[in-house]
């Protein structure tokens, strides 16, 4: 790439990462309601992206990320039991 080229290429750069700082974290919220929302194919969009990309995504979150933790407890003792179900529902697991 000639040198020529490449001082077209930069202000690009920059100003693209001046624009990353730049999106307010609404601005997809803001699309989906104004552009895919508003009509029957956009709602299509809209439906398929939340029935199959967030659960499938939970298996790349760390145990933190995740939106629902689940755990399944059993002991001998039935006070042991209830502790530990205390104490997972204190750090947001779902007992089953």
């Amino acid at each position: 790439m000639r040198s020529n080229e490449l001082l077209h290429i930069i202000p690009v750069i920059v100003l693209a990462l001046l624009l990353s700082w730049q999106i307010d974290s609404r601005m997809f919220t803001d699309f989906r309601d104004i552009y895919l929302l508003s009509n029957p194919v956009g709602s299509k969009i809209n439906k398929f992206y939340y029935k199959y990309t967030l659960y499938p995504a939970e298996v790349f979150k760390s145990l933190n990320q995740k939106m629902l933790k689940t755990g399944m407890i059993e002991s001998q003792k039935a006070d042991v039991t209830r502790m530990l179900e205390n104490i997972f529902l204190n750090d947001d697991y779902i007992p089953i």
